[in-house]
């Protein structure tokens, strides 16, 4: 047996208690409120239960549209407020744990270093300082550096050209 979903069999069971309250019927009341009332609660217990849409039940024919309103909302209160809901809404959420723990870990950037560069960033920014050409060519470096603001990516490329120096390399303007 397949299992249900939450939404599914709410959408079921508020497609059912949609059609009474848009339904017409005829001049007289076939039954009175209560009775329609029991009717859609039946009418949504199988809905819920076998995924179906309903419509409006004859028990309800012949009722005011607002008496048809009021009626909906009561049993649609009635069943949100019920074991069998709850039941549904736990069914919905261990479906979603599972669906979440059998699907892949989300791919995650390059973990950036003490200074907050990643590995690939800080070598990028080391060969553009060090190579025969006038500078640094800071379009290139935002595919690989990220997602770092001008203001950022100038601050690593000084950092970098630091260490640089620092190791007595000899870094191109």
């Amino acid at each position: 047996m397949r299992t249900r979903t939450a939404r599914t069999a709410l959408s079921a069971a508020l497609i059912a208690l949609a059609a009474l309250a848009v339904s017409c019927g005829g001049d007289e009341p076939v039954a009175s409120a209560e009775s329609c009332k029991t009717a859609l609660r039946e009418q949504l217990s199988a809905a819920t239960a076998t995924d179906e849409e309903g419509s409006a039940p004859a028990e309800c024919d012949g009722l005011d549209e607002k008496t048809q309103e009021r009626v909906a909302r009561e049993v649609t209160k009635e069943w949100l407020e019920s074991d069998e809901a709850d039941k549904i809404a736990e069914e919905a959420a261990k479906e979603a744990e599972e669906a979440l723990a059998d699907s892949p870990e989300p791919s995650l950037p390059p973990s950036p270093t003490a200074t907050g560069l990643t590995e690939e960033c800080r070598a990028w920014i080391k060969a553009e300082l060090l190579d025969a050409t006038d500078g640094v060519d800071g379009t290139a470096g935002y595919g690989v550096c990220g997602n770092l603001s001008d203001e950022e990516l100038d601050k690593a490329i000084e950092d970098v050209s630091n260490e640089v120096v620092d190791s007595g390399a000899t870094v191109n303007p």
